[in-house]
Protein backbone atom coordinates (compact mmCIF):
# COMPACT_ATOMS: atom_id res chain seq x y z
CA UNK A 1 0.00 0.00 0.00
CA UNK A 2 1.40 3.70 -0.98
CA UNK A 3 2.33 5.60 1.74
CA UNK A 4 0.85 9.47 1.34
CA UNK A 5 3.34 11.33 -0.17
CA UNK A 6 4.57 8.04 -2.37
CA UNK A 7 4.37 9.35 -6.27
CA UNK A 8 5.32 5.73 -7.45
CA UNK A 9 1.56 4.94 -8.39
CA UNK A 10 0.56 7.77 -9.59
CA UNK A 11 -0.43 6.74 -12.69
CA UNK A 12 -2.73 4.23 -11.59
CA UNK A 13 -6.30 5.33 -12.91
CA UNK A 14 -9.19 3.71 -14.20
CA UNK A 15 -7.74 4.04 -17.61
CA UNK A 16 -4.82 2.17 -16.87
CA UNK A 17 -7.04 -0.59 -16.04
CA UNK A 18 -8.56 -0.64 -19.87
CA UNK A 19 -11.57 1.57 -19.34
CA UNK A 20 -11.49 4.38 -22.11
CA UNK A 21 -12.07 7.93 -20.65
CA UNK A 22 -12.42 6.90 -16.67
CA UNK A 23 -10.99 8.60 -14.46
CA UNK A 24 -9.25 7.81 -10.28
CA UNK A 25 -12.14 8.84 -8.08
CA UNK A 26 -9.61 11.11 -6.14
CA UNK A 27 -8.64 13.50 -9.35
CA UNK A 28 -11.11 15.75 -8.70
CA UNK A 29 -10.04 16.68 -5.41
CA UNK A 30 -6.25 16.91 -7.06
CA UNK A 31 -7.90 19.54 -9.10
CA UNK A 32 -9.76 21.32 -6.33
CA UNK A 33 -6.89 21.38 -4.47
CA UNK A 34 -5.06 22.83 -7.61
CA UNK A 35 -7.50 25.27 -8.23
CA UNK A 36 -7.94 26.51 -4.53
CA UNK A 37 -4.33 26.73 -4.42
CA UNK A 38 -4.32 29.19 -7.86
CA UNK A 39 -7.01 31.69 -6.53
CA UNK A 40 -5.21 31.59 -3.16
CA UNK A 41 -1.95 32.80 -5.43
CA UNK A 42 -4.14 35.42 -7.42
CA UNK A 43 -5.69 37.01 -3.95
CA UNK A 44 -2.02 37.30 -2.66
CA UNK A 45 -0.26 38.58 -6.27
CA UNK A 46 -3.41 41.09 -5.52
CA UNK A 47 -2.68 42.13 -2.26
CA UNK A 48 0.40 42.51 -2.64
CA UNK A 49 0.46 45.12 -5.88
CA UNK A 50 -2.37 47.12 -3.88
CA UNK A 51 0.16 47.58 -1.11
CA UNK A 52 2.98 48.19 -3.03
CA UNK A 53 0.41 50.75 -5.43
CA UNK A 54 -0.20 52.15 -2.08
CA UNK A 55 3.21 52.81 -0.40
CA UNK A 56 4.80 54.02 -4.25
CA UNK A 57 1.58 56.52 -4.56
CA UNK A 58 2.24 57.94 -0.84
CA UNK A 59 6.38 58.27 -1.58
CA UNK A 60 5.19 59.54 -5.27
CA UNK A 61 2.95 62.27 -4.00
CA UNK A 62 5.33 63.41 -1.13
CA UNK A 63 8.33 63.24 -2.88
CA UNK A 64 7.43 64.75 -6.23
CA UNK A 65 7.00 68.10 -4.95
CA UNK A 66 10.78 68.40 -4.38
CA UNK A 67 12.18 66.49 -7.01
CA UNK A 68 12.75 69.47 -9.10
CA UNK A 69 15.58 70.84 -6.77
CA UNK A 70 17.12 67.11 -5.50
CA UNK A 71 18.25 64.38 -8.30
CA UNK A 72 17.78 61.57 -5.71
CA UNK A 73 14.42 62.41 -5.22
CA UNK A 74 13.72 62.42 -8.81
CA UNK A 75 15.11 59.04 -9.20
CA UNK A 76 12.81 58.28 -6.05
CA UNK A 77 10.02 59.83 -7.80
CA UNK A 78 10.20 58.29 -10.78
CA UNK A 79 11.26 54.71 -9.91
CA UNK A 80 8.32 54.88 -7.11
CA UNK A 81 5.76 55.92 -10.03
CA UNK A 82 7.10 53.26 -12.27
CA UNK A 83 6.39 50.35 -9.62
CA UNK A 84 3.13 51.28 -8.89
CA UNK A 85 2.15 51.23 -12.86
CA UNK A 86 3.76 48.13 -12.95
CA UNK A 87 2.28 46.76 -10.09
CA UNK A 88 -1.29 48.16 -11.45
CA UNK A 89 -1.02 46.19 -14.50
CA UNK A 90 -0.76 43.55 -12.55
CA UNK A 91 -3.99 43.74 -11.23
CA UNK A 92 -6.16 45.79 -14.34
CA UNK A 93 -8.57 43.66 -15.73
CA UNK A 94 -7.92 41.82 -18.69
CA UNK A 95 -11.56 40.26 -20.18
CA UNK A 96 -12.71 39.97 -24.05
CA UNK A 97 -9.91 39.24 -25.40
CA UNK A 98 -9.38 35.67 -27.47
CA UNK A 99 -8.49 32.51 -26.09
CA UNK A 100 -4.65 31.72 -27.45
CA UNK A 101 -3.97 30.04 -30.39
CA UNK A 102 -7.04 28.28 -32.88
CA UNK A 103 -7.71 25.42 -31.07
CA UNK A 104 -7.96 27.17 -27.37
CA UNK A 105 -11.97 26.80 -26.35
CA UNK A 106 -13.10 29.40 -24.39
CA UNK A 107 -12.71 28.61 -20.49
CA UNK A 108 -16.82 28.74 -19.59
CA UNK A 109 -16.21 28.34 -15.57
CA UNK A 110 -14.84 32.03 -15.91
CA UNK A 111 -17.40 34.61 -16.41
CA UNK A 112 -15.80 36.47 -19.61
CA UNK A 113 -16.48 32.43 -21.29
CA UNK A 114 -19.79 32.10 -19.91
CA UNK A 115 -21.35 35.43 -20.70
CA UNK A 116 -20.76 35.46 -24.12
CA UNK A 117 -22.99 32.45 -24.42
CA UNK A 118 -27.24 33.00 -23.98
CA UNK A 119 -28.19 31.24 -20.24
CA UNK A 120 -29.99 28.19 -21.74
CA UNK A 121 -26.92 27.35 -23.87
CA UNK A 122 -24.32 28.19 -20.76
CA UNK A 123 -27.14 25.58 -18.80
CA UNK A 124 -27.17 23.39 -21.11
CA UNK A 125 -23.63 23.44 -21.46
CA UNK A 126 -23.26 23.17 -17.72
CA UNK A 127 -25.87 20.25 -17.28
CA UNK A 128 -24.10 18.14 -19.96
CA UNK A 129 -21.21 18.58 -18.49
CA UNK A 130 -21.96 17.65 -14.58
CA UNK A 131 -23.02 14.28 -16.35
CA UNK A 132 -19.65 12.90 -17.00
CA UNK A 133 -16.64 13.33 -14.50
CA UNK A 134 -13.99 13.32 -17.10
CA UNK A 135 -15.88 16.35 -18.67
CA UNK A 136 -16.02 17.76 -15.19
CA UNK A 137 -12.24 17.59 -14.30
CA UNK A 138 -11.63 18.39 -18.20
CA UNK A 139 -13.67 21.98 -17.64
CA UNK A 140 -11.58 22.34 -14.35
CA UNK A 141 -8.75 21.35 -15.66
CA UNK A 142 -9.09 24.38 -18.79
CA UNK A 143 -10.14 26.63 -15.50
CA UNK A 144 -6.78 25.99 -13.43
CA UNK A 145 -4.66 26.21 -17.07
CA UNK A 146 -5.78 29.10 -17.75
CA UNK A 147 -5.55 30.75 -14.51
CA UNK A 148 -2.17 29.66 -13.91
CA UNK A 149 -1.22 31.48 -17.42
CA UNK A 150 -2.83 34.67 -15.93
CA UNK A 151 -0.79 34.54 -13.45
CA UNK A 152 2.53 33.71 -14.96
CA UNK A 153 2.26 35.97 -17.72
CA UNK A 154 0.62 38.64 -15.82
CA UNK A 155 0.50 39.09 -12.72
CA UNK A 156 3.44 37.83 -11.12
CA UNK A 157 5.23 38.92 -14.07
CA UNK A 158 4.14 42.51 -13.49
CA UNK A 159 4.29 41.92 -9.63
CA UNK A 160 8.02 40.72 -9.90
CA UNK A 161 9.38 43.84 -11.75
CA UNK A 162 7.28 46.83 -9.75
CA UNK A 163 9.54 45.02 -7.23
CA UNK A 164 12.52 45.07 -8.50
CA UNK A 165 11.72 49.05 -10.05
CA UNK A 166 10.96 49.51 -6.21
CA UNK A 167 13.80 48.01 -5.14
CA UNK A 168 15.99 49.49 -7.84
CA UNK A 169 15.35 52.88 -6.84
CA UNK A 170 15.85 52.55 -3.38
CA UNK A 171 19.14 51.69 -3.93
CA UNK A 172 19.61 54.04 -6.54
CA UNK A 173 17.92 57.27 -4.04
CA UNK A 174 20.42 56.00 -1.51
CA UNK A 175 23.58 55.93 -3.66
CA UNK A 176 22.64 59.74 -5.20
CA UNK A 177 22.14 60.51 -1.59
CA UNK A 178 25.84 59.16 -0.65
CA UNK A 179 27.16 60.55 -3.39
CA UNK A 180 25.88 64.36 -2.90
CA UNK A 181 26.81 64.13 0.61
CA UNK A 182 30.14 62.91 -0.04
CA UNK A 183 30.37 65.55 -3.08
CA UNK A 184 29.11 68.40 -0.73
CA UNK A 185 31.67 68.34 2.03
Amino acid sequence: MPRMGDMTDISMDAAADGVPGASHANAIHLIRTMQAHHVTLSAMADQKANIIIGVNSVIFALVVKEAAHNPALLVLAASSGLAAVLCMLAVVPSIGRPPKGPAAPPNLLFFDGFTQMSEAAWIDWLERTNANDHAIQMAMARDVYQLGQVLAQKKYKYLGWGYRVFIGGLIATFAMFVAQTVLAL
